[in-house]
């Protein structure tokens, strides 16, 4: 009898553990973004997300941006079309070394800020505000800035901040 619950047990541990693995496996990885500055300004976005926009915010974002992702402050976005009409909310899988490189439109995107032409020059010593926006895992939000010969991701606690449904302007609070 002990042999028999002693096998049971051991069943159920390996049941257990094999259930806890696979369900951790499964877990999204955010998007997250690297940064870096060599002819021009790249981004290499790598996550479980599935690419849908990309957009880049003037540095006055944070002091006039009046909704969360306000398009009237961007300086550059670009709209994942896909293969095909219908394809923008199914996003784009990233592939590990894929490469976004400033004012240059990458194959199944298109430019829709501005609506022709190059985005505006990037300048040293302002913070960008910059939103990677994918389905199936977490964006990717936040503040980068260019100072010397080198690009990184800054802090943000600056603003601006939003709540409510449909997201409104609020006054930010520091805890």
């Amino acid at each position: 009898m002990e042999n028999f619950i002693g096998m049971v047990v051991r069943v159920l541990f390996t049941v257990i553990v094999c259930v806890s693995t696979f369900a951790l496996s499964g877990c999204e990885h955010a998007t997250h973004v690297d940064i870096s500055l060599a002819d021009t300004l790249e981004f290499r976005p790598h996550g479980d997300g599935k690419l849908v926009y990309v957009t880049i915010f003037a540095p006055d974002y944070a002091s006039k941006a009046k909704t969360f992702l306000d398009r009237d402050l961007a300086i550059w976005r670009l709209e994942y079309v896909g293969p095909g009409p219908g394809q923008v909310l199914s996003g784009r899988s990233v592939p590990h070394g894929f490469l976004l490189a400033y004012g240059k439109v990458p194959f199944g995107f298109r430019q829709t800020i501005p609506a022709a032409g190059s985005p505006p020059k990037i300048e040293e010593g302002k913070k960008y505000y910059t939103a990677f926006e994918t389905v199936d895992a977490d964006s990717k939000f936040g503040y980068f800035m260019m100072s010397g010969h080198s690009v990184a991701w800054v802090d943000s606690s600056e603003g601006p901040c939003f709540a409510g449904q449909p997201l409104k302007r609020v006054p930010c609070t520091k805890s």
